[in-house]
């Protein structure tokens, strides 16, 4: 297996410090695990929470990197970013995944529209077994929670770049600071990272899946006062792969020559992402109530032909680079929530509200059968299938979860879901 190699070199800047103490004690951990802020130690479910420091010291850069770190979780991705991630081995390979992600408390729709890389993040929560109560169907195996860092009344900025064999490099700059104190805060966090591949392509002798890339996370904060709060909050993730997909055909070439692959249709997978969200908050003395409005796009495209028997020879290859119409999946969500407010110790603490989505995917892809299409099963070749289509999901949920504390070691949870699910397909 190769291992990357990585120098790190780390800028930070503060404002306004203040002296440590000299004493140490361990911190206590808040995970928003059932929706609702509490003690780690007191959440009645399988949860590993990663502090910011630890997803520093672990070197975490993608969502994948999590392999090895939370326990019963495993996440790869075939060669174009889009991870497959299973928990206690529940898993799929369908774009509509088993184990959900949620950023910043948007749900990442599908695999289409994710984004997978690490930066700026205050904590990671994995959430192990099945969470479909609270965070809906495709959260059978269970979540990964990534809470990124949100501006506050101080200025703080940093810097850091990574250095590492094969060409990788990455560089992230942050930025957070109040506009207008107590009241407006501004946060900005950028991430450029690239990479030669790992694989050389016999057909030309090349370094195959080169990689680089372009994020941003854009905080707008605004405290209207004691109980109500606005967040807006835009990513998106630009992304360039010279040779997806680094496969061959058959376990045994594979094996006899790890790293290698001979592909003579070569082609650039051009990748982009955007992910944005309007956040209101209400922190009442008996009740909280949030409302999130999310909209999310992905782009993706080959800009020639993608080789798709993986070998020298014209037997297939794949196109899908008709226009921006197509190819071109659009996604928007709704989330209404209601909690209870624990200030008063009430041993009942209960969640409900409704999920609302609307997803389109306009899909156009060529299957092209070359001259030497008879070596893969065909009769004659030189000729093109495209098949479209346009395919919306429309769909509502209810959801309610209540956990009742008995005494310190007991405590009951009961929660129920209704999904409501419209699927037009042409």
């Amino acid at each position: 297996m190769k291992h990357l190699n990585i120098l790190k070199i780390a800028f930070v800047s503060f404002i306004g410090l203040s002296s440590l103490p000299t004493y140490a004690q361990l911190d206590t951990v808040i995970v928003s695990a059932q929706k609702r802020n509490e003690i780690l130690q007191k959440v009645p479910i399988a949860v590993s929470s990663l502090s910011a420091s630890q997803i520093e010291a672990y070197r975490l850069h993608d969502i994948k990197d999590l392999t090895g770190i939370a326990p019963n979780l495993y996440s790869a991705d075939p060669g174009d970013a889009r991870n497959v991630t299973s928990i206690r081995g529940i898993t799929t390979t369908s774009y509509d995944p088993a184990v959900a992600v949620y950023i910043d408390g948007v749900n990442q729709f599908n695999l289409d529209t994710y984004i997978p890389n690490l930066y700026n993040v205050e904590r990671i929560e994995v959430i192990r077994g099945p969470q479909g109560t609270l965070y809906g169907r495709n959260a059978m195996g269970g979540v990964i929670n990534i809470i990124t860092k949100e501006p506050n009344n101080t200025t703080d900025g940093s810097m850091s770049m990574s250095l590492g064999n094969y060409g990788q490099s990455r560089l992230n700059l942050n930025l957070r600071t109040p506009i207008v104190a107590n009241k407006l805060f501004f946060g900005v966090s950028g991430l450029y990272d690239t990479r030669d591949g790992f694989y050389t392509n016999q057909f030309n002798h090349s370094s195959y899946d080169r990689q680089h890339g372009i994020s941003g996370n854009y905080f707008l904060k605004y405290i209207v006062n004691t109980k109500w709060t606005a967040t807006l909050n835009l990513k998106h993730r630009n992304q360039e792969n010279n040779g997806a997909f680094p496969l061959v055909m058959g376990v045994e070439d594979a094996f006899a020559s790890p790293y290698h692959l001979n592909q003579n249709a070569l082609t650039t997978m051009k990748d982009n992402s955007i992910n944005s969200s309007l956040t209101l908050q209400y922190a009442g003395t008996h009740f909280n109530f949030s409302s999130q409005t999310a909209f999310q796009q992905n782009y993706r495209y080959y800009t020639d032909p993608i080789d798709g028997d993986f070998s020298p020879i014209d037997g297939i290859t794949v196109i899908n680079n008709y226009g921006s119409q197509w190819n071109n999946v659009k996604a928007w969500t709704q989330e209404f929530k209601f909690s209870s407010n624990n200030k008063n110790g009430s041993p009942l603490k209960w969640t409900t509200g409704a999920y609302l989505f609307s997803q389109a995917s306009p899909s156009k892809q060529g299957t092209r059968f070359g001259s030497d299409a008879n070596l893969m099963g065909m009769d004659n070749g030189n000729f093109t299938l495209i098949n479209t289509t346009t395919a919306n999901k429309k769909g509502i949920a209810l959801f309610g979860q209540a956990s009742y504390v008995i005494n310190a070691k007991v405590n009951i949870t009961a929660g129920i879901r209704n999904d409501l699910k419209k699927l037009i397909k042409l």
